[in-house]
């Protein structure tokens, strides 16, 4: 759009200098047509400063637009990371009491086991005394049945009974 307006000018500016050229070359025309053409230029330059103003201005808008949406997005940004980074923590945390409760959870059963280890072997050692006296017992009491026939030299008949 600026080339297409610069081309207008330009041809604009050609065509009353050509047509200024074709009058008379009297001394007053002459500085008339030179005075139109420096006033032409000077209007061609003024407008082509403007124009470029104008873009310097706009592109210094755009530019401030740019950088409020760069720092909103920025701030968007650490607002997030901010945020992952409490979760973060929290997820850690989390994870230490977890893994804390774990071990708490671990050493107790480790006792329990080691507790319900010792009671097992009290009462293996405890059903095996028992046993023993169980045995001992029915061995005793068959011995007194059979101690009468042995004093009076009678045969007797031996049972077998399961001993456990």
């Amino acid at each position: 759009m600026k080339i297409l307006f610069h081309l207008i000018l330009i041809v604009g500016s050609y065509s009353l200098s050509t047509e200024n050229k074709e009058e008379n070359h009297d001394g007053s025309s002459n500085v008339s047509t030179v005075l139109n053409e420096i006033l032409n230029r000077e209007s061609l330059v003024r407008l082509s400063m403007v124009q470029k103003m104008q873009t310097l201005m706009l592109g210094a808008v755009e530019a401030k637009q740019r950088d409020e949406t760069l720092k909103e997005n920025l701030e968007n940004i650490e607002k997030e990371i901010k945020a992952i980074k409490d979760a973060h923590e929290k997820y850690r945390e989390e994870n230490q009491k977890v893994q804390e409760n774990l071990r708490n959870d671990i050493r107790q059963l480790q006792e329990i086991q080691a507790g319900a280890i010792d009671d097992l072997k009290n009462i293996y050692w405890n059903f095996s005394l028992i046993v023993n006296e169980t045995s001992k017992s029915e061995q005793d009491a068959q011995l007194q049945k059979i101690q009468p026939q042995l004093q009076s030299g009678k045969q007797f008949r031996y049972q077998n009974t399961d001993i456990v």
